[in-house]
């Protein structure tokens, strides 16, 4: 038996007594709904775990369960969501458009693992269907509705959802892909030759500086609805999902992409 197999049996033995007593997705804190959902079994840590630089296809009956995170509604995402439980975030390779309407922020998901692929893509876990040898993508998307809802049990439960303060010397990569907000950031005003202040879009990679001098990148999709849109040059605080990766340059670092252009609030 090897390490991931170990891992698994570990699991599903363990909390398998565990939900026994615990039922379906209810707790004291979250109110009972007319779509129960499946128990969990695992957690998005547990992927971490079974994740070992490879994209490969599980064969374990493993569930999670998470509360969705992001939205396409400004077209930042696209064609994907990401859903966070108390250990960490995961994307789901949704492959289809209008996420928000079908799987709105906070509304609590349960994602059937077996046969899924699980790989990883700028730091963050992604579950969707085994890629081509030649994509060069972690994941491929599930790519129709049909295939999603065999994997995807969705509750009425909708509950807000609160990022994660965070400062960036304490980020980690097992962190990716939780939303965090990080305070008092500013970007760097670049002047021209005849000393104007030269505006920045969000479109692309946009670095921002904390008052230690620490940095981090925000990517937005051009095709995002905010993208010709100017940064502001005040101090904002920054909400989004956690990333790590190459930006416009070379070096890897953490980047933050956010779910709408409001996800930026200047003090």
């Amino acid at each position: 038996m090897d390490r991931k197999e170990t891992i698994i049996t570990r699991i599903v033995a363990t909390l398998a007594v565990a939900m026994s007593f615990t039922a379906c997705y209810d707790s004291p804190t979250t109110p009972a709904t007319s779509v129960r959902l499946p128990a969990a079994n695992c957690n998005v840590s547990t992927l971490r775990e079974l994740y070992d630089g490879r994209t490969r296809v599980l064969d374990a009956d493993l569930t999670i369960v998470g509360r969705v995170t992001t939205s396409d509604s400004q077209s930042n995402f696209y064609k994907s969501l990401v859903i966070e439980d108390d250990s960490g975030a995961v994307e789901i390779m949704a492959g289809i458009t209008d996420i928000s309407t079908t799987y709105p922020i906070g509304v609590a998901l349960a994602v059937s693992l077996k046969g899924c692929a699980l790989g990883q893509s700028y730091g963050v876990m992604q579950i969707g269907r085994q890629p081509t040898p030649q994509s060069g993508y972690a994941t491929n998307y599930f790519a129709s509705k049909i295939l999603l809802d065999n994997h995807i049990t969705r509750s009425d439960d909708i509950s807000a959802v609160e990022a994660k303060p965070a400062v960036i010397a304490d980020l980690r990569r097992d962190m990716c892909g939780r939303l965090v907000r990080i305070d008092s950031l500013r970007i760097r005003r670049q002047i021209s030759e005849d000393g104007y202040i030269v505006p920045t879009i969000w479109s692309g990679y946009v670095t921002f500086f904390d008052p230690a001098g620490d940095s981090l990148v925000v990517y937005t999709r051009r095709y995002a609805d905010y993208a010709d849109r100017r940064v502001p040059e005040e101090t904002v605080a920054l909400t989004g999902i956690l990333q790590y990766g190459k930006g416009s340059g070379s070096n890897e670092c953490f980047q933050l992409k956010m779910r709408y252009e409001t996800d930026c609030r200047t003090y």
